[in-house]
């Protein structure tokens, strides 16, 4: 692996660079120079909420010439996002306006007594419905028969969207592809396939948006006849309720709508990247589950063959299943792709750790992903954008300058896991087809069934060490085939195939499993066998017949038996669930990436590596080197032991060896020193405290309030028109005065304001600087401040442009309206920063994800000089989102032995570890420990820790009930309901949800320093 110690841009991470805010091409070019200097390997140019030059303008344009120039400079790849916000295929809008032909459209069913009742606007079909016998048929309109006792009337009603596109509409697709990509290959042609590497498009979907809604398109009705040889208006009703040949339809019908939005969608975009020299990748909506996949796609697999890059993507903090992986992961060796991408990052909030997004992308990973895109590195943060779905992975995190070390890690371990070919010997089907039968437009208890236990079985081998793929039946009927015994999809053969809970088989896999059968193939049936087929109900049968009845938890043993099992990873001869692995076959040997998805647990576990002799070396993603592991290498098999760590992982390489042998590593025997709580403070940056709550005046009227500010926003938007705010904070101070060296007033976007400080006017001057975000202003106020209560007050006019009322107030606006709001003036909370100390007034409540809530108020003192505990939030510490040196001293009385300081976890992104001066670990994630035998000496040593706070207790969200979130979105911070507070995309929500307040006037941090 010659790119391993120093990957290229290839193997770099590109993540999402949010252009959400007025640009400026130097800006744009001195970023640039920053995410290279970081080690990502380009970015995603991605037009964002907040936004404030016109989309595939002049201008805009200028700006991405200006990106474009200075990438080739440094050497930084150009990719572009294809849109204004998402999902793809509006163009900012461009194309909805060009012909309703073009807009979005989807159904619903109506139940009637009276046909005079109905409004025919936009009717597909009525029919006559009879209850009982649950048989219904299509009538005409001037239908005068009186009902019978269970007989209704039910419609069919078809709907457009304005905003959005028909994604099963080519013509729609081909408009938006000239409104786009020919507008930027007319502009750069000449750097595409060189410096332009190609488009992401994002979330494009069918447009059903509530229960009940299913896709419609106006070029249904005709391909669906000449498809299938029969009319579709006379079955629609079969797609709501279970009646007449239901099961039959419905799988005709998703069929066909999975297949048009598959080939007029991302075929026809891939199609045009193909020839213009360019690539295509991105990701489709709602990859997570099959109900999931059932409201956006009827199926993401098959879309995976027409991206040069197949993605996904993964929104929040916790990790899930194997199953959106293992789908894009499957699907990628089955059609020869050598890259697989993942947007990850997003909704994770202000306060994750390199360790958990290490965690997030290793989970990722070993199902099957091996190229990232770090949701986002923003233009800038200022008034809702540090609410777009934190955290902001760029220039405005304390650690910024130290962020390449995590970057060079991922280039290598996607190095790694680029290298060779993926083995599996065992196919499961995906039962994705299964779900045209059992979705009605709800989430009903068959499909929340067959979710669940495909759930289990894909959790069940994973955890059992079973190398799998899946099997889309799309993919199968395009590439399945049987070769020398063996069930062939693309480029992987099989050796065993597991049919899971189904409802439904394809005819063109009943074929190809019953000749897989007769060449002495295994199939084995692990749930609800299919009860329908498009094809042979006598082949149906025969396949039956021919499988192997198993349960789940048999599945190990079976193929262990056949020599299916390559691989154990075991503690007291149990599997380790919690521990993934994936095996590639490569010029070098098999590589092995093992991976411990436990937050918690520390595994001893002995790996086995079956069929072989092989000597074992690890290849360190931290450094880029790598080192021999004690291992025994038998006849046929090869065993080492490894300890896991939470959320630790191994890249491993097994070269082959001939004769049997043992590698014993001489056990180290260290004296373990722990640190002592007390603390000496050596460097602390400047402190901070967020002022959020004010007092508020509009027009010179009455003074109201207090309110939170983000509230004020709300409250003067409703009144839909320009105003005067004034709006009055304060806060209270108690420090030495004299000893006070700086005192700064932070507000974004200051010079719109008029300020004053107990009542002086402060005039706004740009030679007092900025912090965070170049935004984010410093106004100079320590002549000002006094000991006791202080005010502050702001004044401005408050204005929007009338679209974003539009877009806020108007009836049924789509989501690509909201994902591209751009607000003139935003009204946010300030910041005071200085050379002093934060605390409470009232006790702190402990909650949980190291969380704790305060009622305030808070008091500004002296800046601490010590610190007593390994917790620091609450020792003045409490809004803090900078860095810091602490140190201790050590006694060490014997010079020749070996030490090993160990920390204990910490609650801090980053650690540099220090002894007597050297820098001997920066400590991003386990373990945490660190070997300082060779920098210490006898007597007293000194321990100095240099640590980086996140932006969490500065930035929020503050007043969410539940504290921490790992679920981070704009309303986290306004108490409202929104989709982030589902457990998972792939769940409904209830009402009672939805109408929560999610709001406390309680204040939540998170715990800074070293776990106690």
């Amino acid at each position: 692996m010659k790119e391993f110690k120093n990957p290229s841009n290839k193997f770099r991470p590109i993540p999402f660079w949010s252009w959400n805010d007025q640009l400026e091409k130097e800006e744009i070019q001195n970023q640039i120079v920053e995410m290279k200097q970081a080690g990502v390997g380009g970015a995603f140019f991605h037009a964002r909420s907040g936004l404030k030059v016109d989309y595939l303008g002049e201008e805009w344009f200028e700006c991405i010439k200006a990106g474009i120039d200075k990438g080739k400079e440094v050497d930084l790849d150009v990719w572009l996002y294809d849109e204004e916000g998402w999902p793809s295929g509006f163009a900012g809008g461009i194309v909805p306006a060009l012909s309703a032909d073009y807009h979005a459209k989807f159904m619903t069913l109506e139940r009637y007594t009276s046909l005079k009742d109905i409004d025919k606007t936009a009717m597909l079909a009525v029919y006559l419905y009879d209850k009982e016998r649950e048989f219904y048929v299509k009538i005409d309109w001037d239908y005068n028969t009186l009902l019978n006792d269970g007989q209704e009337f039910l419609a069919v009603r078809r709907h457009t969207n304005p905003y959005y596109i028909d994604t099963m509409n080519k013509r729609a697709v081909e408009a938006f592809l000239q409104c786009t990509h020919e507008v930027y290959y007319e502009k750069y042609g000449e750097d595409f396939g060189t410096y332009i590497k190609g488009f992401f498009t994002d979330e494009p979907r069918l447009t059903c948006n509530h229960f009940g809604e299913l896709p419609w398109s106006d070029d249904l009705t005709e391909n669906f006849k000449n498809r299938y040889g029969y009319e579709l208006l006379d079955c629609l009703p079969s797609l709501f309720i279970k009646s007449g040949n239901y099961e039959k339809f419905r799988y005709d019908f998703w069929k066909l709508v999975n297949d048009l939005f598959v080939k007029s969608y991302m075929k026809t975009i891939y199609d045009w990247c193909e020839a213009h020299d360019c690539k295509s990748t991105g990701h489709i909506m709602m990859e997570e589950s099959i109900f999931s996949q059932m409201t956006s796609t009827g199926g993401v697999m098959p879309f995976y063959e027409y991206m040069h890059i197949p993605g996904i993507d993964w929104l929040r903090r916790p990790i899930s299943t194997p199953v959106i992986g293992k789908q894009v992961g499957s699907a990628a060796c089955q059609l020869g792709k050598d890259k697989v991408i993942t947007e990850s990052f997003a909704l994770c909030g202000w306060n994750v750790s390199f360790e958990e997004l290490k965690w997030i992308a290793e989970w990722q990973f070993v199902n099957g992903v091996n190229m990232i895109c770090q949701h986002l590195q923003a233009y800038t943060i200022r008034g809702s954008r540090k609410r777009d779905y934190p955290p902001s992975l760029f220039h405005q995190q304390t650690w910024w300058k130290d962020y390449k070390k995590f970057n060079d890690y991922l280039g290598r371990l996607c190095v790694a896991l680029s290298e060779g070919n993926q083995s599996a010997d065992v196919l499961l089907l995906h039962p994705m087809r299964s779900g045209f039968l059992t979705y009605d437009g709800t989430r009903t208890e068959d499909i929340r069934v067959l979710d669940d236990e495909f759930t289990k079985i894909s959790v069940s081998l994973s955890g059992n060490h079973i190398s799998y793929h899946y099997g889309d039946e799309t993919i199968i009927e395009n590439h399945g085939r049987i070769e020398e015994g063996q069930f062939c999809l693309g480029k992987i053969a099989y050796k065993t195939v597991i049919l899971p809970h189904m409802h439904s088989i394809d005819k063109i896999t009943v074929k190809l499993l019953l000749e897989f059968l007769n060449k002495g193939g295994v199939v084995l049936s692990a749930g609800r066998f299919p009860t329908f087929t498009n094809g042979s109900e006598e082949e149906l049968s025969q396949l039956k017949a021919g499988c192997v009845t198993i349960k789940a938890e048999e599945i190990r043993d079976y193929l262990k038996e056949v020599k299916l099992v390559s691989l154990s990873i075991a503690e007291k001869k149990k599997e380790i669930r919690n521990i993934s692995y994936q095996q590639r076959q490569t010029g070098e040997g098999t590589l092995l990436f093992l991976v411990n998805h436990d937050q918690k647990e520390t595994y001893q576990a002995e790996v086995t590596v079956f069929n072989g002799s092989y000597q074992v070396k690890r290849l360190l993603g931290e450094t880029g080197e790598e080192e021999v592991i004690g291992f025994l290498a038998e006849k046929d098999k090869t065993v080492f032991p490894l300890e896991f760590k939470p959320m630790q992982s191994y890249i491993l390489m097994l070269e082959q060896t001939e004769k049997p042998r043992t590698i014993s590593l001489p056990v180290k025997e260290y004296e373990i020193i722990t640190l002592q709580r007390n603390w000496k403070i050596e460097k602390l940056g400047l402190n901070s405290l967020t002022l959020d709550f004010c007092t508020y005046s509009i027009d010179g009227g009455e003074v109201l309030g207090p309110v939170s500010v983000i509230k004020l926003q709300d409250i003067l938007m409703e009144l839909r028109r320009p105003c005067e705010v004034t709006m009055n904070f304060s806060f209270e101070a108690d420090l030495d005065l004299d000893a006070n060296k700086e005192f700064y007033l932070v507000a974004e976007e200051a010079k719109i304001f008029d300020i004053t400080v107990n009542g002086t006017s402060i005039p706004y001057s740009k030679e007092a600087g900025y912090w965070k975000d170049k935004t984010f202003k410093k106004v100079d106020i320590k002549p000002n401040v006094i000991n006791g209560r202080n005010e502050i007050t702001l004044h401005t006019t408050f204005r929007q442009s009338q679209k974003v009322y539009d877009v806020l107030y108007g009836e049924n606006v789509y989501e690509t309206e909201k994902n591209k709001i751009t607000y003139e003036v935003e009204l946010e909370s300030i910041y005071l920063l200085g050379d002093f100390g934060v605390i409470s007034k009232t006790p702190f409540r402990k909650v949980e994800r190291e969380a704790m809530f305060s009622d305030g108020p808070f008091l500004v003192v002296d800046k601490p000089a010590a610190f007593s505990g390994n917790e620091f939030t609450k020792q003045g510490l409490l809004f803090f989102a900078e860095d810091m040196v602490i140190s201790q001293e050590i006694e060490i009385s014997d010079r020749n032995k070996k030490y090993l300081l160990d920390f204990g976890k910490q609650n801090a992104p980053l650690i540099k570890i220090f002894v007597n001066g050297c820098l001997v670990k920066d400590s991003l994630w386990a373990p945490y420990t660190a070997d300082i035998s060779d920098y210490v000496k006898e007597g007293i040593n000194e321990i100095k820790l240099w640590i980086y706070a996140s932006n969490r207790n500065l930035l929020g969200p503050h007043h969410h009930i539940d504290g921490e979130c790992y679920n981070v979105g704009p309303d986290s911070f306004t108490g409202k309901w929104s989709w982030v507070e589902r457990k998972s995309e792939a769940d409904a929500t209830d009402i009672a949800d939805r109408t929560k307040n999610y709001w406390t006037d309680s204040y939540s941090f998170v715990k800074f320093g070293l776990k106690e």
